[in-house]
């Protein structure tokens, strides 16, 4: 099938214009000893497809912590978790020459025997549910799936479907069944993904089919294309700068909204930090968080009854863990971030449209977060 989404066909050059690679082998393998995340594999492939050419040996990643979470949609501290993993694993080489931003190249030594492409587009866009007024974003385990299916579904090779079963899912992108089937109804639910007749597996062994929706994927890229395009005129704008340095304009831009983001973030990590402090709390969470994989294999193998004792057990535990946080002096409202702007919570893109804020200042006005 044709590829519909990026013009080119050199792998790294459909990396450098809206994509990027992940080899199969970044799921499976551990990182710093724990179970690799979404937003880890997505760092670690940006910089594999990045600073991994052949044309130039010395390529690398210029980007701070608040570009990587403008590109893949997540917050800075989420993408300063996945470095610090990373670099722990010594996966990456760093530059810390510039101030303002790191270079990163990779030290990946990978065989690779497949690669899914994870588009950005699918990582930062709200996408409509079926049937109600409302838009979501993507879980973590949705876009894993998504970025499967697409990927098989637009191999020229292939027959246009991907074809497997919920477990092999889960196994290829490293989640549990139960994970796979919730993303795959999430998928259904935003006409993202349909099944074409007699195609459904009768169980989590057998082998579906699954075709993505094009018209849908292709309406979102544009859209997404559109409103980064938009981005970085309005920065011309209030700057006056040449718009042809659209790179030097978002780094200023990235700088801005990352001093703003470590300003609204401050308070509510020191109150996080005093709660980590407490061993009473610290051993709540911890058993609280526990309980999530439980629930989802007692889910899978049908025990309804350990579903439910898992499940009081997680009430009990959120009823701790509120009166633990009351006594120390702390709410949830502590934990929240305060936000100098309400309108993009400090990410420089408004809350339900995705487009430009206009609290990124211009030419004469004070630039201090």
């Amino acid at each position: 099938m044709q590829q519909q989404y990026i013009e080119q066909k050199d792998p790294v050059e459909r990396a450098q214009s809206g994509c990027i690679r992940i080899p199969y082998a970044f799921f499976r393998k551990k990182v710093n000893g724990k179970h690799v995340r979404t937003s880890l594999v997505a760092v670690r492939g940006y910089i594999y497809s990045f600073s991994r050419t052949k044309d130039d040996p010395d390529a690398a990643v210029h980007l701070s912590f608040q570009g990587f979470g403008n590109k893949l949609g997540y917050v800075k501290s989420t993408i300063a978790s996945a470095m610090k993993d990373l670099r722990a694993e010594g996966l990456f080489e760093q530059d810390k020459s510039d101030p303002a931003r790191a270079a990163y190249k990779t030290n990946d030594r990978v065989f690779e025997r497949g690669y899914i492409r994870m588009y950005f587009f699918i990582l930062t866009t709200k996408f409509h549910i079926k049937g109600s007024e409302r838009e979501e974003y993507l879980t973590d385990a949705a876009k894993k799936v998504l970025s499967l299916f697409i990927t098989h579904c637009t191999n020229e090779k292939g027959d246009g479907a991907f074809h497997g079963s919920v477990r092999g899912i889960a196994k290829l992108v490293d989640l549990c069944p139960a994970s796979v089937q919730k993303a795959i109804k999430l998928l259904f639910s935003m006409d993202l993904i349909f099944r074409p007749e007699d195609c459904k597996g009768v169980n989590g062994h057998w082998r579906s089919s699954y075709k993505v929706n094009e018209k849908l994927l292709r309406a979102a890229y544009k859209a997404y294309k559109k409103e980064e395009e938009k981005a970085v005129h309005e920065a011309s704008r209030k700057t006056g700068k040449d718009p042809s340095n659209a790179a030097d304009q978002r780094a200023e831009r990235e700088r801005f909204y990352a001093a703003r983001q470590a300003k609204a973030n401050a308070r509510a990590e020191q109150f996080q930090e005093l709660l980590e402090g407490d061993p009473k709390y610290h051993d709540l969470h911890a058993q609280h968080a526990k309980l999530d994989p439980e629930i989802a294999r007692a889910e899978v193998k049908g025990d309804l009854k350990e579903v439910a004792k898992l499940e009081a057990k997680k009430k009990s535990l959120a009823v701790q863990i509120s009166r633990r946080m009351r006594k120390l002096g702390i709410s949830k409202e502590d934990l929240k971030p305060v936000f100098s702007c309400q309108k993009c919570h400090d990410t420089g893109f408004m809350i339900g449209t995705g487009k430009a804020c206009d609290c990124y200042p211009g030419i004469g006005r004070r630039r201090s977060p």
